[in-house]
């Protein structure tokens, strides 16, 4: 709405690029400062501006050549340029404006999701760490849900020792029947 355009097809392709680029530029940051944690033992937020302070150059090198890239399609220049013009303004203005949400909130969002993971570890460390509640003793008279009416009856066992034992009777649960 800022230069009066209609959000055309041509728009939409540009901000699905422009989304492209902006996902690779914080992936390249936050890929170098994972690797600076991992490898090297440093804090989040110690990576995370090494990362940005290392990867600030090709971040600006790909955002810069997409936008110099389209600027002459912004201006509409060229037989044509009309059409494509939102194309145009859709990447350079969002390029502009993501180039700064780039570099100052996917640091930000990085050291927080940092401390989010350490808060869930911690919670799910001591909650492996603590012993099981005792079992409460059941009272005389008491019946717990699990009712005997229920539960299908035993094989009934001859006990009388004259009664001959069968094939199946003798071997272990275990070992295989032939």
């Amino acid at each position: 709405m800022l230069f009066r355009e209609d959000l055309s097809i041509y728009a939409i392709v540009g901000i699905l690029l422009l989304i492209g680029i902006v996902k690779k530029n914080a992936i390249m940051m936050i890929d170098f400062a994972l690797e600076a944690q991992r490898n090297h033992n440093k804090p989040p937020a110690e990576a995370i501006f090494e990362g940005a302070v290392m990867r600030f150059r090709p971040i600006m090198m790909t955002t810069l050549s997409a936008m110099l890239g389209t600027l002459p399609i912004a201006l509409g220049i060229g037989a044509g340029a009309e059409a494509r013009r939102p194309l145009g303004l859709a990447v350079v203005g969002g390029l502009l404006v993501s180039q700064l949400i780039t570099l100052y909130l996917t640091p930000v969002v990085y050291i927080y999701m940092e401390k989010l993971q350490r808060k869930f570890v911690r919670v799910k460390t001591t909650a492996q760490n603590t012993p099981p509640s005792p079992q409460l003793p059941a009272f005389a008279g008491t019946h717990t849900h699990q009712s005997h009416r229920h539960s299908p009856p035993a094989p009934a066992r001859s006990s009388s020792p004259s009664a001959p034992q069968t094939h199946s009777e003798t071997t272990s649960p275990a070992a295989p029947t032939r």
